[in-house]
């Protein structure tokens, strides 16, 4: 069967890798994390047909150097009572689906796999929302703890990784030019009342300032200022409600400077890690490091974090800032910046196929332009 999609054409058959985007779309644990059955048995079930070639090689060497690091900063940890050795096998196969990209034979099946099950989570989101009523609390439902966990128990890892699921269907499918779908999927990530909506369509805004076209530039200004105005009017007017939002909500940080207090301390200790103990370990206030990059630097040290970097780092990261494949990995590690997500099994895997995409479209500029000068009689100084 062939789906027409924006400006693309793609055949939808049940193959391997259509499965695969459909499991890995699906964050269920159980009886809880790391158990993410479905990511793992899609690991599991890509991993035959890993292809080693040279980037892959190179990729395959930092996974291997980085659990070494897992292996010696448990052993040397000054937390031995605290160590947990299921998560230690947790990491190892987290760290491991780094390498899913290369396991893949068509991204294309892939991806439209994920979009089919991003489809139906945003039709669930909206139809939750008209029988659940969380609008009947005002603009409550995105202030107050409470009515922003709506959908929980209804809807799979609410809010904020079922939101990061929605914002990538949404830039999959404007990657595909699938404009009416990203709008429905990234309405849907707003009702989750999660911030990474909200950085996602500061995301959005800012690779259509990028890209070439005036009219792209003219309607990110024209939100940008819309935008702006709309903030102004309403600190200018004192709406206590839009106020209790930026205070409450969306500028809240007091629990991240005392996370970040507390993980400065245990790190200038623990040069080379603690190891695998959660974060409740450090301070009882709290149970997550709120940070997949502060996460690996604690756990890891800086050896291991080093290494973490040139594990996520894009080949040639300068290459076409405006390019659309550009901003779903600019989203994750935005969120990797202020939530443990990046090592989130499922969302590895994402960025895993995120990154794939990225040198998929370098490869394509890449030919076109050798095809462009090697047509005879073509001026190759141009």
């Amino acid at each position: 069967m062939t789906l027409l999609l924006g400006r693309r054409k793609f055949n939808l058959t049940l193959s391997q890798d259509y499965f695969l985007g459909i499991l890995v779309a699906i964050p269920f644990s159980y009886p809880k994390e790391p158990l993410y059955w479905f990511g793992l048995s899609a690991f599991l079930l890509a991993l035959p047909g890993l292809k080693i070639g040279k980037d892959a090689t190179i990729r395959l060497v930092l996974v291997l150097l980085f659990l070494c690091m897992v292996i010696i900063s448990n052993m040397i940890s000054s937390y031995q009572e605290s160590i947990q050795f299921f998560s230690i096998v947790g990491t190892f196969f987290t760290m491991s689906c780094f390498m899913f990209r290369y396991c893949l034979k068509s991204i294309d099946d892939f991806v439209s796999g994920f979009l089919l099950v991003a489809g139906i989570y945003t039709f669930l989101t909206f139809i939750a929302f008209l029988v659940l009523k969380p609008y009947q609390y005002g603009f409550d439902f995105f202030i107050e703890s409470s009515y922003r966990m709506w959908a929980e128990g209804y809807l799979i890892e609410w809010p904020n990784v079922f939101c990061a699921f929605l914002v990538l269907g949404a830039y999959l499918n404007w990657i595909r030019c699938n404009g009416l779908l990203a709008t429905l999927n990234i309405l849907a990530a707003v009702l989750t009342t999660s911030r990474m909506a909200i950085l996602a369509i500061a995301i959005f805004v800012l690779f259509l300032m990028l890209r070439p076209k005036i009219a792209s530039k003219a309607i990110s200004i024209s939100l940008v200022v819309l935008v702006v105005a709309v903030v102004a009017f309403l600190v200018a007017s004192n709406n206590e409600m839009f106020l209790d939002y930026i205070s409450r909500r969306l500028f809240k940080t007091s629990d991240r400077a005392f996370i970040f207090n507390d993980m400065v301390t245990v790190f200038v200790d623990n040069i080379f890690g603690v190891g695998n103990i959660s974060f409740s370990v450090i301070n009882e206030l709290f149970v997550s490091y709120h940070s997949s990059f502060l996460k690996v630097l604690i756990r890891y040290g800086l050896p291991g974090f080093l290494i973490f970097l040139l594990l996520i780092a894009p080949r040639n990261p300068f290459w076409n800032p405006g390019a659309r494949e550009n901003a779903p990995i600019l989203f994750m590690l935005c969120i990797g910046l202020v939530q443990d997500m990046l090592l989130h099994i499922h969302l590895v895997i994402m960025y895993s196929v995120m990154l794939e995409l990225r040198d998929a479209k370098m490869r394509t500029e890449g030919q076109r332009l050798t095809d462009k000068y090697s047509v005879e009689g073509y001026p190759r100084n141009e």
